[in-house]
């Protein structure tokens, strides 16, 4: 199984998560009693149960757009049932390299066929014919990032 794949798999994370978190709690035991380095596990401790209440709940943020003004509910990423980020109905983290299966209408952003495109082997293998020139770079004509 490829890393693209096993970062996509949501088991997988909350594992590495809950690993973590276990070693986290393990030297917080080992350091009982030195503040500072209770002070620092414990804002460790308490980022990685954030990002586990996170992923249980298939939540994320954009935090440039958080950081933009947007507030909670205008940085929502999206995900699709597994927990996959979803781009319009098309996740970057489950991509089927083996058939041509996106067209760049199925992307918003040039940055999202460019992962797709990279994910299927780059340039020399784009199975999905996303790079119509050739040239190593996707859908030209989409725009590059969202405005905001």
């Amino acid at each position: 199984m490829s890393f693209g794949k096993w970062r996509g798999n949501k088991k997988v994370r909350i594992g590495v998560i809950l690993v973590l978190l276990a070693a986290a709690a393990y030297l917080l035991y080992l350091f009982w009693g030195k503040k500072l380095q209770m002070g620092i596990l414990g804002v460790a401790i308490a980022v990685l149960l954030g990002a586990l209440g996170m992923e249980i709940n298939n939540t994320d943020y954009d935090m440039g757009a958080l950081l933009g003004g947007k507030g909670l509910q205008g940085s929502e990423i999206i995900r699709d049932e597994y927990g996959n980020i979803n781009f319009d109905g098309v996740s970057p983290l489950v991509v089927n390299c083996e058939v041509d299966e996106y067209n760049c209408s199925d992307f918003l952003y040039q940055a999202q066929a460019q992962d797709v495109m990279e994910r299927c082997g780059g340039k020399g293998k784009d199975v999905n014919r996303l790079d119509g020139d050739k040239d190593g770079i996707a859908c030209e004509s989409l725009p590059k990032t969202p405005a905001r």
